[in-house]
């Protein structure tokens, strides 16, 4: 009973001291002290924005659990960490759940510009599309929102952008009936 009790005891303080060691751990891995509130990198630095998909429920702290998110930004990014674990890659992700093209275009300057990413990632329109079958936006302010966003950003520095054009839009019960009248 007594050895059991020691041997607990030296490996709860064991565990205690990985603990303490967790911030050098931390700093290994990301040897620079970067945040994701950082801008200042020398590395390659890939943006990804956009609104939910993009967001994929990431967190808003330093928590490098989650700051990803859990969708394709994610997945990306670890990938490529994965991949190319000696070359300087810095992820951010910048997506805001609920966000329309609008929205990106308010925040562009901060969240995009700013950061001088060497990619940029761009997935949104989801929700514009339900704001627009709710005669609440028009296709002609979103196309131009979204042009002022590719412009502002040609004209700041070139870098390559993907887009992800979401192609699929399945809609609620009651605006199919708009879709069968040619409303849609």
């Amino acid at each position: 009973m007594q050895a059991s009790r020691r041997k607990f005891f030296t490996k709860l303080g064991l565990t205690g001291l990985t603990g303490l060691s967790f911030p050098s751990i931390l700093s290994a891995i990301n040897p620079k002290g970067m945040t994701q509130n950082d801008s200042k990198w020398n590395g390659l630095t890939i943006l990804f924005q956009g609104d939910s998909i993009t967001d994929g429920a990431r967190t808003r702290n330093k928590d490098w659990n989650h700051i990803m998110g859990h969708g394709y930004a994610y997945l990306i990014a670890s990938r490529l960490w994965f991949d190319y674990p000696k070359e300087d890659l810095m992820f951010f992700n910048r997506g805001i759940s609920g966000n329309k093209v609008k929205d990106l275009l308010e925040r562009w300057q901060k969240d995009t510009i700013d950061l001088k990413p060497d990619m940029l990632s761009i997935l949104i329109g989801v929700n514009d599309v339900s704001r627009i079958i709710a005669n609440e936006n028009s296709i002609e302010t979103w196309h131009e929102n979204y042009k002022t966003l590719l412009d502002t950003t040609k004209k700041n520095y070139q870098i390559p952008v993907l887009f992800y054009v979401n192609r699929f839009y399945f809609p609620q019960i009651g605006q199919k009936k708009k879709w069968t009248h040619g409303k849609l």
